[in-house]
């Protein structure tokens, strides 16, 4: 059996070893006491390879932080899709020919515009006796939509009729899953606005009432003036906000509308509503954009 200092000279740690001349067993010759790094050239490089790698990790995160703040920054500042119009397919214009001339229910007091729903100035809403020309318009769109599976107007079209068919719940889906993917589309946002509206008129609870009626003015305002439903989401903008109580604000998009519309009959109508006979005369005076931005903070 080997005995502990022969242990000792086996492992090179022993007194007279050649790993440990003369010296104290358990360490070798020259070390410092208590574990220290030995100086010199090989401190040196212990301290730079203690610091090298913490740098680099460190220069990874700052690299991959850069990178999500350009697609941020790309994100919110880049141009989004517009999405407008209808495509040129056969189907849609059969579509078209069937449904040009309704307007959605219960939209009397709201504008509603869209390239395939009351584009004709005599529209009128859809009655029982003409519901077949929705189901027939909502089947021909749907073999479009088949063709074109990717395509975000025809979903826009689908949710226009099952807006005028009354079917709230499924036009709102269907307006919020084209705006989903953050494209502009002005006539979903007039879409889903006039949903909601209308959604907010059959809510028994006010309080869920007026969210869906503040909603809808959101959506109004979402579209710009350079947007061809303009007019119809600056009407109902107006409207909206006389609805929910907040009136100064209503009657300064009120004055924006009529500085662009003053003598149509949703002219008089708007005046009407709003109870402002003298809102022509002030009108004249207010710029031809002023909807494009705030409205000018002037008192009533």
């Amino acid at each position: 059996m080997n005995r502990p200092d022969d242990l000792a000279l086996l492992h090179g740690s022993g007194p007279g070893s050649a790993g440990n001349p003369g010296g104290r067993p358990g360490r070798p010759a020259g070390e410092p006491r208590g574990g220290a790094t030995p100086a010199g050239p090989l401190a040196a490089a212990e301290i730079e390879r203690r610091v090298k790698w913490p740098l680099v990790a460190i220069g990874v995160f700052l690299a991959m932080l850069a990178g999500l703040l350009a697609m941020a920054g790309w994100a919110l500042f880049a141009p989004g899709t517009v999405v407008a119009g209808l495509p040129a397919d056969p189907d849609v214009r059969a579509a078209c020919d069937l449904v040009r001339g309704l307007a959605p229910p219960g939209t009397g007091e709201l504008r509603f515009e869209s390239a395939l729903l009351a584009s004709d100035p005599a529209a009128h809403p859809l009655v029982p006796a003409e519901r077949w020309r929705v189901l027939s318009a909502d089947a021909l769109i749907a073999r479009a939509r088949a063709r074109r599976p990717h395509d975000p107007r025809l979903r826009v079209c689908a949710a226009h009729l099952e807006l005028a068919a009354r079917k709230y719940a499924p036009a709102e889906r269907g307006y919020r899953a084209v705006l989903y993917f953050g494209d502009h589309c002005p006539e979903a946002h007039l879409g889903l606005g006039v949903t909601l509206a209308l959604e907010a008129q059959l809510e028994r609870d006010r309080r869920r009432a007026r969210s869906l009626q503040l909603q809808a003015a959101a959506q109004f305002a979402a579209v710009s003036g350079r947007d061809a439903p303009d007019l119809a989401a600056l009407y109902d903008r107006a409207v909206m906000l006389e609805r929910v109580g907040r009136r100064d604000e209503a009657r300064r998009w009120a004055r924006a509308y009529l500085a662009l519309d003053p003598a149509s009959g949703w002219a008089e109508k708007l005046k009407r509503a709003l109870a402002l006979e003298a809102m022509a005369s002030a009108a004249a005076g207010a710029p031809r954009d002023a909807y494009r931005g705030e409205p000018p903070a002037s008192g009533p």
